[in-house]
């Protein structure tokens, strides 16, 4: 062979190896970037279809607890005193006063201000009442007395009281002078 077809079948391996290249370079490369992309959006994919599944499984249970939390929240709307069943509470804390040996020589009620609240539907406004008492009663009266008072609602509680002892007594008892704040929950009345 001479010299010039020896260069003539370098020249054309160089082309051949230059084409394969060139396929490789613009067809194959390309379509396995693609593959790989595709991999990973199919992962992304399985991944989460499987945090889907999870929480699809957790649906009923869900469900169940949202129907007792509304279960409640009905009870508890039921359970809101009106305006005129909070006047007929005032009324009845000097049933219980008597009942417990328990004077009560001032009540004053109290709307505080600005506090109408939502529970948690829009159509349950409530505002919360506050009744200052001053009491005149034993130790062991008064305990009685707040215990019938809790009892009467759960929307219905002792604030705070100040004890302060007298000199006077009352069947062999020290009587002491209350002042006793109640916080009741009234359903608002401008719905």
């Amino acid at each position: 062979m001479n010299k010039e077809q020896i260069q003539i079948i370098v020249l054309m391996v160089f082309v051949t190896a230059g084409v394969y290249v060139g396929t490789i370079l613009m067809l194959i490369m390309p379509a396995t970037d693609s593959k790989n992309n595709l991999n990973t959006q199919l992962e992304t994919v399985i991944q989460d279809i499987k945090a889907k599944k999870g929480t699809a499984s957790k649906l009923e249970t869900v469900k169940k607890e949202l129907e007792v939390v509304e279960e409640k929240i009905n009870k508890y709307n039921k359970n809101i005193i009106t305006p005129s069943e909070f006047d007929f509470f005032k009324d009845t804390l000097r049933d219980i006063g008597k009942e417990h040996n328990v004077d009560i020589s001032r009540d004053l009620t109290n709307v505080l201000s600005g506090n109408k609240k939502t529970v948690f539907k829009q159509d349950s406004l409530y505002v919360e009442k506050e009744i200052v008492l001053k009491l005149t009663c034993g130790y062991h009266d008064f305990g009685e007395f707040i215990s019938r008072i809790e009892k009467t609602t759960p929307f219905r509680k002792i604030m705070s009281f100040s004890i302060l002892k007298t000199k006077s007594r009352k069947k062999n008892k020290n009587l002491l002078n209350i002042n006793l704040k109640i916080l009741s929950l009234m359903k608002d009345n401008t719905i």
